[in-house]
């Protein structure tokens, strides 16, 4: 997996915001400080918990941390399908606590493609790397509730 700079100028790239996101995460979830850059076909990402995020140990909680990586996976996988995705597996290994004093960079990459499935890898990292993320994805159909 190749760190990716946000700051790279690229015609792939787009900027979201919170607001761009927010929809994507379970109601009632804590918003955070959010730079994205998207560069198809991989994704980094740059954000910062708060105290709304941690545990009763003063850490990002696990939830929060699997969520985050989940919904950032996801919407690459969307970006590079050309359509909704779902969530099929999902495998998250903590290396190290999160803190909320330094921003968490997040990086994945599309690694595997077989049918509407789509493999993703991600890292996140304060200084060193503080969680890996691996998930599949597939492209689902919405239909309206008569169809």
């Amino acid at each position: 997996m190749t760190d990716n700079d946000p700051a790279e100028p690229t015609a792939n790239r787009r900027d979201l915001s919170w607001e761009d996101v927010a929809g994507y995460f379970p109601q009632g979830f804590s918003p955070f400080r959010l730079e994205i850059a998207q560069v198809l076909p991989s994704f980094s990402a740059n954000a910062v918990f708060d105290s709304t995020h941690v545990n009763p140990i003063g850490m990002v909680h696990g939830a929060v941390i699997a969520a985050t990586m989940d919904v950032f996976m996801a919407l690459l996988a969307a970006a590079t399908a050309g359509g909704p995705q779902v969530t099929e597996s999902l495998q998250v290994t903590y290396q190290r606590p999160w803190r909320t004093d330094r921003p968490v960079v997040f990086n994945a990459e599309v690694v595997a493609t077989v049918g509407n499935q789509r493999t993703v890898e991600m890292t996140a990292r304060q200084r060193a790397v503080i969680a890996r993320a691996a998930g599949q994805f597939v492209a689902i159909t919405i239909r309206d509730r008569d169809g």
